[in-house]
């Protein structure tokens, strides 16, 4: 407990996932946050988001975060940041902030791959959050080395980026995935208004998004306690 609240934590985007990480840090005693997201909360999060109420719709969930952790824990240090992670800020943000450990729970795949290499760069520990739209099987989220995943797509997707940044390397970068095959029909096709176009939208299940936000929550922890886990690479 002595480590939690002496503890920094950066988590970059407060919505699905990094809202229950963002809760369980806070309620596990991490003294110091910051928290990056550029987005609002909007009527359609409220199925899946912790931040997300009728009384929140419309206001930044880097502020609506700021407020929960204080609510939970008055004596928290947090610091928030209305951005989108990218090239550009992330080494503004991170070089000098004396992180133990980076959150990442962003949707956006080149910007993952952005604050990724930058810890794996810096050595800055980090757990990240791969694909969980469209899944619904919470007994398939596993958790691994980023080297070391097997089935999701996101997770292939961003080894192919950090190693064209020179950025793949094993020890450094934990993440929540899962191993879950969705058919490729799991997704809806509504019909947008302005352009006359089709948009491709989907879903994503609260008992699966809450799972990986707890369960990066939970390897932070780890990280800060100075654990590790023996992730299983091959399964019978």
């Amino acid at each position: 407990m002595e480590k939690f609240s002496r503890a920094r934590v950066f988590v970059a985007g407060a919505g699905a996932v990094g809202g229950f990480a963002i809760e369980a840090l806070a309620r596990s005693g991490v003294g110091s946050f910051f928290v990056a997201d550029f987005d609002s909360a909007e009527r359609s999060n409220i199925n899946r988001q912790l931040l997300a109420l009728e009384s929140t719709l419309g206001k930044k969930k880097c502020l609506l975060a700021k407020d929960r952790i204080l609510s939970i824990n008055p004596q928290a240090n947090v610091e928030c940041a209305d951005m989108f992670i990218g090239a550009d800020n992330v080494g503004k943000i991170l070089k000098n902030g004396g992180f133990d450990v980076v959150v990442d729970a962003i949707d956006t795949l080149s910007a993952k791959a952005d604050l990724l290499a930058y810890c794996v760069g810096e050595g800055i520990p980090a757990v990240s959050s791969m694909g969980a739209a469209r899944k619904t099987n919470p007994f398939a989220v596993s958790a691994c080395d980023i080297t070391k995943t097997r089935v999701c797509p996101l997770a292939s997707k961003l080894r192919s980026e950090l190693k064209k940044r020179g950025a793949l390397k094993g020890g450094i970068i934990d993440c929540v995935y899962s191993e879950e095959v969705c058919d490729k029909s799991s997704h809806m096709q509504v019909s947008c208004a302005e352009d006359g176009g089709t948009q491709r939208i989907m879903g994503s299940c609260v008992s699966v998004t809450g799972v990986f936000g707890l369960m990066l929550a939970h390897i932070a922890l780890a990280r800060i306690a100075g654990k590790s886990y023996d992730f299983k690479s091959e399964r019978k």
